[in-house]
């Protein structure tokens, strides 16, 4: 474990895990991701902004959804099953026609804690 200095304690994680689910021909139809890395909505906002064709971010407060995006011109959304689950589901609402979120998935698996707390702890 590694302590902050603010005296919060998290797991050592260098980058984020993610579970993504392929189809036959190795796109990507959703994936989901860690719960057990420190999220903050805002950092995951920030995120999913800084790929490329990622737009229109709505904050869902009365159901699962914790945000609604458009990515590629497709309504998706990023899903916290139960309102307190393991892992969050990102992906389209809609299966067809497919829609590759490879490039999302990459993003969350290249993240690290490093960008994450860069300058969020007043440093």
């Amino acid at each position: 474990m590694e302590r902050l200095t603010r005296g919060v304690t998290w797991p050592n994680l260098d980058v984020v895990k993610t579970y993504p689910h392929l189809r036959a021909d190795g796109t990507v139809a959703y994936f989901e991701v860690s719960n057990l890395f420190p999220w903050s909505l805002g950092f995951m906002r920030r995120l999913l902004s800084s790929v490329d064709g990622v737009t229109d971010f709505k904050r869902q407060r009365f159901n699962d959804n914790r945000f609604s995006f458009v990515y590629r011109g497709r309504p998706c959304v990023v899903n916290e099953p139960f309102g307190d689950n393991s892992r969050y589901w990102i992906g389209p609402t809609e299966k067809d026609p497919p829609l590759d979120m490879r490039l999302i998935q990459e993003a969350f698996a290249g993240f690290g804690r490093s960008f994450m707390f860069r300058g969020s702890l007043g440093r």
